[in-house]
């Protein structure tokens, strides 16, 4: 799937276009529920599925002191598209103040100006779903601008899970809880972190557990601590086989120096390989200790070899 970055970039799509459009952080399944009315919708036209999703996040404009840590931040967002829902295509609406100052109708306008006006044929919401201008668009905003303009425009009905509904707030809460059967409920796949192999102090190495160390950005992760891990690489648009592994997630308080940072660390448990610059994702499967600081590396070192061992015996058959 080649993965489009801009919206205007769309018009070189091969039309009709059937947009699925939200902001969609996590892409979980009441998102999913839009997406397969583009999908349906493009497979009875012989047209293409498109995910038009935000970026920057429109409270990070509006809002940003509240504006929320995000589940999948755009690149991550392009990743996931790429690698579980593979039909599609992705762009992003660059959003800014200007954006913001647009009624529904005006905003609706701009995007099919984007796309091309003869390039847009539905656009799937959700049902509740509100945008423009002091949130004045709605769905019955998007059904009369799409009667007026040729426009095809379905919406997806509330998705829930144990009798609420599901949504990227409530996903993030459960992530900062570590309920990861939870979180994999409600995005339909289960939790992971997508992010370069960068260099780090190799301290890891040196004590004989060489770890990839991987830049998540700002995404939102569960609590600090070391898990049992499968990890996989995504090289030119394909996706590896998992590999199990045991990872760090934390402030390495017994060698941090100078201001902690967060590191995601990730030590394969049946391959020692060259990982640097290659994209790796990163499933969590299950929590084996919380972080804590060591009054020496001996100490550090034989709770690594522990910490290795729990993850063996943890995916053993």
């Amino acid at each position: 799937m080649e993965t489009t970055r801009a919206v205007s970039d769309l018009r070189a799509s091969r039309g009709p276009l059937h947009c699925a459009l939200g902001v969609f952080d996590g892409l979980h399944r009441g998102h999913q529920e839009v997406l397969q009315l583009a999908a349906d919708g493009a497979a009875a036209s012989g047209g293409t599925p498109v995910i038009v999703s935000f970026a920057p996040h429109p409270i990070e404009i509006l809002r940003p002191a509240f504006a929320p840590i995000p589940i999948t931040p755009p690149q991550q967002q392009a990743e996931v598209v790429e690698h579980y829902f593979p039909d599609y295509e992705i762009a992003f609406i660059p959003f800014s103040e200007e954006l913001s100052r647009l009624e529904g109708q005006a905003f609706l306008d701009w995007l099919q100006e984007q796309v091309g006006p003869h390039q847009l044929k539905q656009i799937a919401v959700g049902k509740d779903w509100v945008f423009a201008k002091n949130r004045s668009g709605s769905f019955e905003t998007l059904v009369q601008w799409g009667a007026k303009n040729g426009v095809s425009i379905d919406g997806a009905s509330i998705a829930s899970w144990e009798d609420e509904r599901i949504s990227s707030t409530r996903i993030r809460e459960q992530i900062l809880k570590g309920e990861f059967e939870a979180v994999e409920e409600m995005l339909g796949r289960p939790f992971s972190l997508i992010g370069e192999v960068v260099h780090g102090q190799a301290l890891a190495r040196t004590l004989g557990f060489p770890t990839a160390n991987i830049e998540i950005g700002s995404t939102i992760t569960p609590p600090r601590g070391v898990y049992a891990v499968e990890s996989r690489l995504l090289a030119d648009g394909e996706a590896c086989p998992w590999m199990p592994a045991v990872a760090n997630l934390g402030f390495r308080p017994t060698v941090a120096d100078g201001a902690p940072a967060l590191v995601f660390e990730v030590h394969l448990l049946d391959a020692d390989q060259d990982l640097y610059g290659e994209l790796l994702e990163t499933r969590f499967c299950h929590f084996l200790r919380a972080e804590r600081k060591f009054t020496a590396l001996n100490a550090l070192k034989a709770q690594v070899l522990a910490d290795r061992e729990a993850a063996h015996a943890f995916f053993a058959p």
